[in-house]
């Protein structure tokens, strides 16, 4: 039997799956991840593809404050449910096909308010998904957050092709190589933060690893640099996607080119935001549509011909004074540093200034330098090499970063 999904160390095969789902005549209003196991949301993903329904997802974080579906009565008995699939590989054949009818709505993050309800079918959902030969020995580690749309793209991905997925997202990225080794697993998706903190616990290399997708977050060339020393014989991928339009670019450096069949559907703005036509979108009554347009919230720069590459998010940038700081530009100087080996900068409100700028830095562990003579070293180096306003005022040493839900930087 293939294995389907290994979960807090819980193994679960694909034909026991299919002998459960036909005897479950539930219908799963809510699909919610429960602290960091995944097997229940996933299952109740599937239960719903093949019987048809719509489905909400979200994280146990998020579900204290939605509302538009009853959480806590999110189970109905159905004595009359039915599937027109006899077989797990009808239906797998028919996803593949995209000939389900089924939607799935999502919360974005909520990093920067209330969250928004999205929702997707099976084409917007599993756009960027491949199914060929080639993919028949994948092995997934799942490290995004399962509960959000990179997490379901990864588990697409897999499903399609039948393969195996390993949950490393959250605590379990510290079972990372532990789990490489008993499960063989071959491919992992996840954000710059991630891949910056699973690689800080050792010093292991991983050969097996054919491929590395890289998103969620603005990459840099450091990050490019030290996923190819640590997975040399990977290929590496940076994503774009969110969770209104699913996934849209991908590029194997931190500059994108945009297809000649998306250009009517993507314009840069005045302000150098990144704009998505309607047309490419989800559903969602969330949207604040501009004649057409979407406006991301991520600002970019304009390379030649159909390329850019990105900048940072519009409500990521600090106001000092009235002056725009981009932490994500501070980070890449700060990481410049050879001592350094993480770091996160934020904004604190102020009440004279607005925001003060703040670091939290990770110091490489086999660093000499006092946490005094760091703070200060890093502290003139920076006045040397930035403007006055941009500057952090507080620098912390810590031993780890702060996340979002979806293994972000923080930005608050």
């Amino acid at each position: 039997m293939k294995l389907f999904l290994i979960d807090n160390e819980k193994e679960y095969y694909y034909d026991n799956l299919f002998d459960i789902i036909i005897n479950d005549k539930n219908i799963y209003k809510v699909a919610i991840l429960k602290q960091e196991e995944c097997y229940g949301l996933f299952y109740k993903i599937l239960h719903s593809l093949f019987y048809e329904y719509p489905i909400s997802v979200l994280d146990f974080t998020l579900a204290e404050g939605y509302s538009s579906s009853n959480v806590n009565n999110a189970i109905e008995k159905s004595k009359n449910i039915k599937s027109r699939f006899s077989a797990f590989d009808e239906f797998i054949k028919q996803l593949i096909n995209r000939t389900i009818n089924w939607e799935v709505t999502l919360l974005t993050s909520g990093t920067t308010g209330r969250p928004k309800e999205i929702t997707h079918n099976i084409n917007s959902i599993t756009r960027n998904c491949r199914v060929n030969d080639k993919h028949y020995d994948d092995i997934w580690a799942l490290a995004y957050n399962p509960a959000h749309i990179a997490g379901i793209q990864v588990f697409f991905q897999a499903l399609m092709n039948q393969n195996t997925i390993v949950n490393v997202f959250g605590s379990f990225s510290k079972l990372f190589s532990y789990l490489y080794e008993k499960y063989n697993i071959n491919r992992i998706s996840a954000t710059p933060t991630y891949y910056k903190t699973l690689l800080s616990f050792n010093d292991n290399v991983y050969y097996r690893i054919k491929s590395v997708a890289c998103g969620g977050e603005k990459s840099s060339e450091a990050i490019f640099n030290l996923l190819k020393r640590r997975f040399p014989n990977a290929k590496i991928f940076n994503i774009y996607a969110s969770t209104e339009a699913g996934t849209l670019f991908q590029s194997e450096d931190d500059k994108f080119i945009v297809p000649d069949s998306y250009m009517p559907f993507i314009k840069i703005s005045e302000n150098s935001e990144l704009c998505i036509h309607k047309t490419i979108l989800a559903k969602s009554d969330s949207f604040n549509i501009q004649d057409d347009w979407y406006y991301t919230g991520d600002l970019v720069e304009r390379l030649s011909g159909n390329s850019f590459k990105f900048i940072g998010r519009v409500n990521s940038f600090i106001n000092v004074g009235g002056y725009k700081v981009n932490p994500e530009y501070i980070e890449e100087i700060i990481n410049k540093i050879e001592f350094v080996n993480e770091c996160r900068v934020y904004g604190v409100k102020n009440s004279v200034i607005g925001n003060i700028v703040c670091a939290d830095i990770i110091i490489k562990p086999n660093s000499e330098l006092s946490l005094d003579k760091a703070k200060n070293s890093i502290q003139q180096y920076l006045k040397s090499v930035l403007n006055k306003y941009e500057v952090p005022r507080v620098i912390n040493i810590v031993s780890e970063i702060k996340m979002t839900i979806t293994s972000k930087k923080a930005r608050i």
